[in-house]
């Protein structure tokens, strides 16, 4: 159902964000209303946009970027940050919770809504009532890690014959 939506000569994108604060407990933002099945509790018309960065790795330079995704939630009657305040007192903030970006089209159900992202938040930022909230792909964690070069110092000299080297 998605794949004929897609690639149908006219179609209207729609998106959902969850936000996962726990095991189970999720805050759904849409873009649009009306979406059928969707989850009870969702606050509709909020999600504005999004971009998204892939990741890539330059193996001549060693240079890698890690993918990211950004997204904007309007706060429309406050009710953003009423969802955040209220998680934020109950110690549950937004820093490090994963989020997801669905994509379906008008006319689907919610259940026909496809995952394309998961990543965790690790930036909000808010400016006349509209949130910013960036995210990073999972690995950059282990971004440290990844063509970090290995060096020594020698501490003697080395003769040219040298077929050893102290360290």
């Amino acid at each position: 159902v998605y794949t004929t939506k897609q690639y149908a000569p006219v179609s209207e994108p729609q998106y959902v964000i969850s936000i996962e604060f726990g095991t189970g407990d999720f805050e759904y933002f849409s873009s649009h209303t009306g979406i059928p099945n969707i989850p009870a509790g969702t606050y509709e018309k909020v999600f504005e946009d999004y971009s998204v960065v892939s990741q890539s790795v330059d193996p001549e330079t060693g240079a890698s970027r890690i993918g990211s995704l950004t997204f904007s939630l309007a706060d429309i009657g406050g009710v953003v940050t009423d969802v955040f305040q209220t998680r934020l007192a109950a110690g549950t903030g937004l820093r490090k919770k994963f989020c997801r970006l669905y994509k379906g089209f008008a006319g689907l159900s919610w259940n026909d809504f496809e995952l394309k992202f998961t990543q965790p938040i690790n930036d909000v930022s808010e400016n006349r009532s509209l949130y910013r909230l960036s995210c990073s792909d999972m690995q950059r964690e282990l971004r440290s890690q990844i063509f970090q070069q290995k060096s020594t110092t020698l501490s003697a000299t080395l003769s040219k014959s040298a077929t050893s080297m102290t360290v």
